[in-house]
């Protein structure tokens, strides 16, 4: 999975659009509400394994609803079948929240 995919990420708190790089083990990106996004991920028996930390630098509230202040993260964790993932698009729901890359 390598690549740089637009983000859709919506939730009981909101919906924002952004950018996300996707290579070699690593995930960085942000999104129109000011939000960033850095993780790592590794494929492992068949699966995309790994954890995104989302912060706001100045505080906010995330696509959850979870309200952060200025310098907190939040980490979301993930386990994707590599099947579910076509090499171009996928989505995920984690606590409720969706993340769509394309």
């Amino acid at each position: 999975m390598t690549g740089f995919f637009r983000t859709d990420i919506s939730g009981g708190g909101g919906s924002y659009s952004g950018a996300a790089a996707i290579v070699n083990g690593k995930i960085a990106g942000l999104d129109n509400g000011g939000g960033q996004l850095r993780g790592t991920y590794e494929e492992k028996d068949g699966k995309f394994v790994g954890s995104i930390k989302v912060s706001v630098p100045g505080g906010g509230t995330l696509a959850s609803g979870a309200q952060v202040g200025a310098g907190q993260s939040v980490d979301v964790p993930f386990n994707v079948p590599a099947s579910a993932l076509d090499g171009h698009q996928f989505s995920l729901t984690v606590g409720g929240v969706r993340y769509r890359c394309a």
